[in-house]
């Protein structure tokens, strides 16, 4: 599994993301993924 790595100015500049996508946000530090329209932080149950 190879992830897009991207600052968080970058991520939320994508245009159109699709649902499901998932990228390693630098700025955070942490797994990101795109759920209903909005940009979740992936975190340990």
């Amino acid at each position: 599994l190879l992830l897009p790595v991207m600052t968080t100015a970058q991520k939320n500049a994508i245009s159109a993301p699709a649902e499901g996508l998932m990228v390693y946000d630098v700025t955070l530090h942490k797994l990101c993924i795109r759920v209903a329209a909005a940009w979740e932080t992936v975190t340990s149950a």
